[in-house]
């Protein structure tokens, strides 16, 4: 058996604190950091088995699972939501450690086995095995990220950072270049008086420790600490206001999507709503959502010291455009490729990295071979119950009675209400979704 890969960091730790004033990296743990941000919300639920903390999005992922596929506009469709595709995935295996497991199990992509259709007559490459081709035959030939269908890396190898720099990174997640800082000034900045309780320690990293890292990365207000020294695997996530909000593609009033919520009166809370296929295709769309991408949303994510690192690529591009110029990609990482309702392709590549001149990607959400972007998760005819917590299940009158009865609500104390789900509801259920477990009642029944 071959050994796992590890690289060394080293930490300055304040014995009598017991906590990292800050760690010294060099760009292999960077590229680590900094690709946390181009991870899609799915993938992080699933490499955390479901038990990510992020607010309702692991009972979110679970009610996925659970619907019945015969919901759904395709089979395709409810596998693109459990394993969305990151468009920096090509990158992943350049990283020193690969934490997502592609060191082993690289992408695959699907083409057709008749090599002059996938690469001459139609030039198809699927997402999911054993799609058609427009030739009729199964495409069952599984070609690699990186191959000659799929985008290669023309950066030789670099991932984000390019060159031999070394980088201080603080508890809270900021980073910045060792080169601009003496120091005296360092320890000044971290506001060390007395260096007596000071001490160096060299720890090693293995993808066992990144993924725990990732976790308390969104979760914590100390991840370096809580990972290395304090040695933390669960992290108790506090109620997060939902505000401020960003810019989100606006709807008018006429596409606003409509909820029927059921509140009870005396504690200000939703029990559920009841929605129909719009809302969750909308909300189901999450799972495609970068990291980055959020933050570039939200303005302010509230997950942890995430937006600290998001911030640090933007510093760093000021401080030096030319070496950072891979860092442009982290501020606003693109949804992958047929992985939401309205996808852009810009110029001539999809967002999942296939080049349109030699391939283009078939759109999983038809029955038919087709590759324009768009379409829906769930059929269009039916109804569902969302419950507060986001447990999704086909609307049925018993069970929601059967829900109201569990909790041991009068009927007295309920009140019917219908919303309206515009730009800014949008964005807050999004926040809500990620750092409250009461996701409906933060956004539709905020406290006076």
């Amino acid at each position: 058996m071959a050994e796992k890969k590890t690289i060394s960091i080293k930490l300055l730790v304040d014995k009598e604190k017991n906590r990292v004033v800050f760690a010294e990296a060099d760009k292999d743990f960077v590229d680590i950091l900094f690709s946390f941000l181009t991870l899609p919300i799915g993938t992080i639920v699933s490499l955390a088995d479901k038990k990510s903390n992020l607010g309702c999005m692991d009972s979110l992922y679970q009610s996925v699972e659970a619907l019945d596929v015969q919901y759904f506009q395709t089979e395709d469709c409810k596998n693109l939501l459990l394993t969305p595709k990151s468009t920096a995935e090509y990158k992943y295996r350049n990283l020193e450690l690969n934490f997502i497991g592609h060191d082993t199990n690289p992408p695959r992509y699907y083409i057709c086995p008749t090599w002059t259709c996938a690469t001459e007559t139609h030039c198809l490459v699927s997402m999911f095995e054993n799609a058609k081709c427009l030739c009729g035959e199964k495409m069952s030939k599984n070609v690699l990220v990186g191959g000659n269908i799929i985008k290669r890396d023309r950066n030789n190898g670099v991932v984000f950072v390019n060159g031999n720099e070394k980088f201080i990174i603080s508890d809270g997640l900021q980073v910045k270049t060792v080169s601009t800082e003496t120091s005296l000034a360092i320890l000044q900045r971290f506001g060390i008086q007395d260096g007596t309780a000071l001490e160096e320690r060299i720890v090693t990293v293995g993808s066992d420790k990144v993924l725990n890292l990732l976790h308390h990365c969104l979760l914590s207000k100390t991840p370096l600490t809580d990972v290395f020294l304090l040695k933390q695997h669960k992290i108790q996530r506090k109620l997060i206001k939902t505000e401020p909000l960003g810019k989100l593609q606006s709807r008018s009033d006429a596409n606003k999507m409509k909820l029927n919520l059921l509140i009870r009166k005396s504690h200000n809370k939703v029990l559920y709503a009841v929605v129909k296929a719009d809302f969750l295709n909308f909300i189901f769309g999450f799972f495609a959502f970068p990291v980055g991408s959020v933050i570039k949303l939200l303005g302010v994510s509230s997950l942890g010291r995430i937006d600290n690192l998001y911030r640090s690529v933007c510093d760093l591009i000021l401080e030096a455009p030319g070496n950072f110029k891979e860092f442009y990609r982290l501020l606003d990482p693109d949804v992958a490729c047929h992985h939401s309702d309205d996808v852009v392709v810009e110029g001539n590549t999809c967002k999942h990295g296939c080049e349109k001149a030699e391939s283009r990607c078939i759109n999983p959400k038809f029955k038919n071979t087709v590759t324009e972007t768009g379409g829906e998760f769930i059929k269009r005819s039916m109804m569902f119950m969302l419950t507060d917590e986001l447990i999704v299940e086909r609307h049925s009158p018993i069970s929601s009675i059967t829900l109201v009865n569990k909790q041991g609500v009068p009927f007295s104390d309920l009140e019917e209400r219908t919303v309206s789900v515009g730009e800014k509801e949008a964005l807050a259920i999004l926040k809500a979704s990620l750092t409250s477990k009461t996701a409906l009642s933060n956004v539709f029944c905020k406290k006076n």
